[in-house]
């Protein structure tokens, strides 16, 4: 199992109970929101997510950023965003430098109580809208090199995150691979997916230890159903930084932490398993 990205200057995350717990939930909306929208809003990008990683003032547009996403303001996040990419900021350095980081704000606003689930849901909406407005709209893909390659992109079932396995498959997207994106996982529909059409890379995120034995189980199912003989398995996520360890039983051919090479790194990881099973 190869690590593809080191995370060494990664500062130790810690999972908290949320302050909210213990509050009765009775509304099945609710629940819906608490499971799909609020967990983990970033695909375990923690030092990425660091907006001084890219300079010139990012961290300063965050309070702004949450405040309009919060007012669920589109027309103002887009002037924001459309006046830092006049000011020479790539495609890399907006979603992940700030959207990102805005996310894990909300999250940290949610955790802490300072704001209520239907706030967070709502803001959440609005950097989702952003997300798509950078990369159809303001920075739009125009025709990469396709590279032939199909990645289906999930959370581990039970440890469901919207937002950055999204964000993953965009740049994925813009390295030219064909995505596939579950936004509703299920070990039976992951079997499915992989026994269903062709596949060269199952991508997968854990953000709660817990889920850990869990997404063991699914991989070793996943592996003798899929059609793809060589199917490359990669995984991410807060769970793994936090314990290396959890990767190395997992039964995952690589980890990776760095989203902006990620592409190249798995096309480079495809090409090496075929050459090694072929030999």
């Amino acid at each position: 199992m190869q690590q593809l990205a080191a995370a060494k200057s990664v500062p130790e995350a810690h999972e908290a109970e949320p302050a909210n717990a213990g509050v009765p939930r009775e509304s099945a909306l609710v629940s819906i929101v608490e499971r799909h929208v609020l967990p983990r809003l970033l695909l375990a990008q923690p030092s990425l997510a660091r907006p001084d990683r890219f300079g010139d003032g990012l961290s300063d547009r965050i309070p702004a950023l949450v405040k309009y996403a919060m007012r669920s303001d589109d027309a103002r996040l887009q002037e924001l965003l459309h006046a830092l990419h006049r000011r020479g900021l790539t495609f890399s350095q907006i979603q992940i430098g700030l959207l990102a980081p805005a996310a894990r704000r909300l999250n940290t606003f949610w955790e802490s109580d300072e704001a209520t689930f239907v706030d967070v849901t709502i803001a959440t909406g609005s950097l989702q809208r952003m997300m798509r407005f950078v990369a159809l709209d303001l920075i739009p893909l125009g025709h990469p090199r396709q590279q032939n390659k199909t990645i289906l992109i999930s959370a581990a079932p039970g440890d469901d995150h919207g937002f950055g396995a999204a964000m993953a498959a965009e740049f994925y997207r813009r390295a030219g691979w064909a995505v596939r994106h579950d936004l509703a996982p299920t070990r039976e529909g992951l079997v499915h997916g992989v026994a269903a059409g062709w596949i060269d890379v199952l991508g997968l995120s854990l953000t709660a230890s817990r889920e850990a034995e869990s997404l063991k189980e699914t991989i070793r199912q996943v592996r003798p159903a899929a059609l793809n003989p060589n199917l490359v398995i990669i995984a991410s996520g807060d769970a793994l930084l936090r314990n290396p360890d959890i990767a190395a039983d997992l039964g995952v051919d690589a980890t990776l932490f760095e989203l902006p090479s990620a592409p190249a790194r798995t096309q480079r990881l495809v090409r090496e398993t075929r050459h090694r099973d072929a030999g």
